[in-house]
């Protein structure tokens, strides 16, 4: 009889954690992947409440996707050269993952190198001329001028 009462509770735990997880929300693609306590800017970027720009998830189907969640992680630690490594390995798997070249910008640019960072900032408005997290985005208008 123990051993049924033990086995019915684990399912239940089992039930119940696959619900909360499945009911949590997370960022879809496009969207940003910040610590809590993100506002949104006049421009219509996400930001954190300091005002800097925050990484994009890529989408869940993207090659090159696995990389850019670990950028992101690294990114929201302030790891730059870290994250731009996977930044770089989510391009390298998916070339036309705008979020990626999104990101690698901001990375870059947050370690001071403005000339890549305005390339992979064109870039990634290229690729993502419908993404308003990219073509909004205060920090980019202020890289390619638009």
């Amino acid at each position: 009889m123990n051993r049924y009462l033990g086995v019915a509770c684990m399912i239940t735990f089992a039930t119940l954690m696959l619900h909360i997880g499945c009911t949590s929300e997370s960022p879809s693609p496009g969207e940003v992947a910040s610590p809590e306590g993100e506002v949104a800017s006049p421009e219509g970027e996400v930001a954190s409440p300091s005002g800097d720009p925050q990484a994009l998830n890529a989408p869940a189907t993207s090659p090159g996707q696995p990389e850019n969640a670990l950028g992101i992680d690294h990114f929201n630690q302030k790891h730059w050269d870290i994250a731009e490594g996977h930044f770089s390995k989510a391009i390298e798997a998916d070339p036309n993952l705008a979020e990626a070249h999104y990101n690698l910008a901001v990375s870059l640019d947050k370690m001071g190198n403005h000339g890549a960072a305005t390339t992979s900032f064109h870039k990634a408005a290229e690729l993502g001329p419908d993404n308003s997290a990219i073509t909004g985005s205060a920090i980019l208008k202020q890289h390619v001028g638009k």
